[in-house]
Order: structure tokens, then C-alpha cells, then sequence
């Protein structure tokens, strides 16, 4: 017979151990508003709150390395990183100097003098970056439309990324997520791009 002196648990009966799910119970204080946001974002993906913070936790540690992958290597992250510093140390000092105010400073992207000078300073840790030995251009093969197409590879390559963003029509369908990536994350900057192609 079950021992009827024993207090009642409070809560919720155990689960049996088959429906448990594995891994260490987490505790942790949330910040105002942090909560709220949790909740939000479980109820869009149908996940619970305690999934929707271990997805999110793992795909901050999973983040660095996607980025690697998609910039091509470390070596190319890295360089577009100190780039990304170089630019916006750059760009929010010429805005300060040019305006003398904090609103120029953070706003140095709409600021010709400053957007020069961040141009000038990527220039600088490209060059910094650059293989040592002659450059030797790819031999001629006979025929002009291809060597002129050879002689400006990059600016060719430049230019189909730069329609895609324009457009929104990417030229193949390897290309569909990185132009959707690329027009997100550009912002207000795709239409300075069509503008700017339209001269």
C-alpha cells in the first residue's frame, strides 16, 4: 500500500524517463525586454521558449564559421574585417572632422569627403594584403572579346554582382541567395547603386 503520510509533491508529475529530454537544466537571469522577444520569436517557429533559446545559443557558436564559409576562408573573412574597421574608423573621423558633430560621425555614408577617404583606406589594406611577384596576365587566346574580357576580370565579375543587386535578378540560381542576402543587408545602399549604374 502507497505510504499516505508522504507530503504531495507540488508541480507538475516527473515525465517518464522516455519522454525526458536529455542535456543540463540552464538557468539564467533575462534583461528587460529579452523575455518578451523569446516569446515572439518561439511562437513564429513553433518552437517552446527553452528550444527557441538553445537554437539561438547554437547558432551564435555556428555563426563565425558560416560567415567563413560564405566570404570563402578565413584568410578572405579576415581581410574583410580589418577592411569593415578600416572603413568605419575612417568614415566616422572624417565625418566628425567635416561636421563637428556625433550625427556626422555616425552618419560618414552619406558624407562624400569621408566616404573618400574610407575608399582610400580600403585601398590601403588591400595593397597591404597583395602577393608579392609581377603580375602576369593570362596569355592571348586570338580572340578580343574574350581577352578584354581576361584583361577585366575583376571589374566583369564586379559588374554581374552589381546588376544582381540592382535588378534583383540573379544571373543563375547559385546566385538567388546571395543577391537576396546582398539587397538586405545593403539597405538604403541598393538604391544609390541603381542610381549610381543609371549614369
Amino acid at each position: 500500500m502507497p505510504d499516505t503520510n508522504q507530503p504531495k509533491r507540488r508541480g507538475r508529475p516527473p515525465l517518464p524517463d522516455h519522454e525526458r529530454k536529455g542535456g543540463a537544466n540552464l538557468t539564467f537571469r533575462a534583461r528587460s525586454g529579452l523575455r518578451e522577444r523569446l516569446v515572439e520569436e518561439a511562437e513564429k517557429s513553433g518552437r517552446s521558449i527553452s528550444e527557441e533559446i538553445e537554437f539561438r545559443l547554437n547558432d551564435s557558436f555556428d555563426r563565425n564559421r558560416r560567415i567563413e564559409d560564405e566570404f570563402g576562408g578565413q584568410e578572405i573573412f579576415g581581410i574583410m574585417k580589418t577592411i569593415a574597421w578600416a572603413m568605419r574608423e575612417t568614415g566616422r573621423a572624417a565625418g566628425f572632422i567635416t561636421t563637428r558633430t556625433s550625427e556626422g560621425a555616425n552618419h560618414w555614408l552619406t558624407n562624400p569627403y569621408a566616404f573618400d577617404q574610407a575608399v582610400k583606406a580600403v585601398q590601403k589594406v588591400l595593397e597591404a594584403v597583395r602577393p608579392e611577384g609581377e603580375i602576369v596576365p593570362p596569355k592571348a587566346t586570338g580572340f578580343d572579346v574574350l581577352d578584354q574580357a581576361l584583361a577585366d576580370l575583376g571589374p566583369g565579375f564586379a559588374n554581374t554582382i552589381l546588376e544582381e543587386i540592382e535588378t534583383g535578378e540573379p544571373r543563375s540560381t547559385g546566385s538567388i541567395k546571395r543577391t537576396e542576402d546582398l539587397r538586405r543587408d545593403l539597405g538604403t545602399m541598393v538604391h544609390r547603386i541603381q542610381k549610381g549604374r543609371r549614369k
